[in-house]
């Protein structure tokens, strides 16, 4: 709780004062003179028009991935994400094509000829017929073994073994059609050292994007930088008003200390999120029940936290009392003494 506690106490007191004045200016009467000669018409886009701005911002995230910061082989973001994209998933021409993002996120209009660049630069090949063994479903594996004149049984890894060990790749080629790339050496290199642009990919933060951390972070210490991106970002938003966004990045937050496994302070922050989720301003719709209010996703991930740290009930209350202790309800609608009660009932009926 140590790192959680640090950032608190240097900025809630300016947190609380910001919130107070947020919640008076908002409830307050205010007199509004509206002019009814004036006309406000809105013209709808077409999808043409979308299309065609749509590829014209693709158009200038091209130049940005071709300016970005290479990596120690020369490869852009885009190359590098498709790498790992090699690496998971069955390219070239995967089942439903290509996906849109390629063009539109990272500026890639011929993903084809993309892989072909990377192949001739060595980083990636296509697999061997045997390589290919683990990726065939069961009742393929037994009829290759049945060929083979080879026992059925067993389980897929052990059916994958027995053809291995009987079969080389001119006998399986037979069998095994499909062409998949995987890395060269090369190209697992590549992937590990630049392990930030998948990561940026998957959770795409907006306050640490993919091209931000690629031109202003250590990569070598990436992870800090989102941190501490994260932190600035918090303050910004508290220091405005933004609680909204606030909530959001506090989330991004307890996500980012889930995957490295600092479930405590995880929890701390998740707990926080609820409270604003609760007791926010940016609620449409008056609940007659406020736990409607506390997303079952996030409690899901809260009860995960909980049981991965070793939490006890007495604790994670304590921990969510703590953590809200300090802060200013925007929506009046939970007394902070009801809020660790409210949590823990809803994540019982997880």
């Amino acid at each position: 709780m140590s790192l959680l506690n640090l950032f608190r106490r240097q900025n809630i007191k300016k947190n609380n004062v910001q919130q107070q004045n947020y919640y008076h200016e908002n409830n307050a009467q205010q007199n509004v003179v509206v002019n009814p000669n004036v006309e406000i018409a809105f013209k709808e886009p077409t999808l043409r028009e979308l299309e065609q701005q749509a590829s014209e911002e693709a158009e200038e995230i091209a130049k940005v991935d071709a300016s970005c910061r290479k990596s120690e082989h020369g490869l852009t973001v885009s190359q590098i994400l498709l790498l790992d994209y090699c690496k998971k998933g069955k390219y070239p021409h995967p089942e439903g094509g290509y996906q849109r993002f390629w063009w539109f996120d990272y500026g890639v209009r011929n993903v084809g000829d993309a892989l072909k660049n990377l192949e001739a630069e060595g980083f990636i090949r296509f697999a061997t017929p045997k390589e290919l063994l683990p990726t065939l479903k069961l009742d393929e594996l037994k009829r290759i073994l049945s060929e083979l004149k080879l026992p059925v049984t067993g389980k897929k890894a052990d059916l994958v073994n027995r053809i291995s060990e009987q079969a080389n790749d001119v006998m399986l080629s037979k069998y095994i059609h499909s062409n998949k790339y995987v890395l060269t050496e090369l190209g697992e290199i590549e992937v590990a050292a630049n392990s930030y642009i998948p990561y940026c990919h998957s959770h795409k933060y907006p306050e640490a994007t993919i091209w931000d951390v690629n031109k202003n972070a250590d990569l070598k210490h990436w992870r800090d930088y989102i941190w501490g991106r994260f932190n600035q970002c918090s303050m910004e938003y508290a220091d405005n008003g933004q609680w909204g966004l606030y909530r959001n990045t506090r989330l991004s937050m307890a996500e980012f200390l889930y995957d490295e496994a600092r479930y405590v302070d995880s929890f701390a922050l998740y707990a926080e999120v609820c409270f604003y989720d609760v007791n926010g301003k940016d609620c449409y719709v008056d609940y007659d029940d406020p736990s409607d209010l506390l997303l079952e996703g996030i409690l899901s991930r809260m009860k995960k936290t909980a049981v991965k740290s070793g939490l006890s009930e007495d604790q994670q209350k304590k921990i969510i009392s703590e953590i809200t202790e300090d802060m200013y309800p925007i929506k009046r609608r939970v007394p902070k003494d009801d809020l660790p009660d409210l949590i823990m009932e809803k994540m019982h009926w997880l």
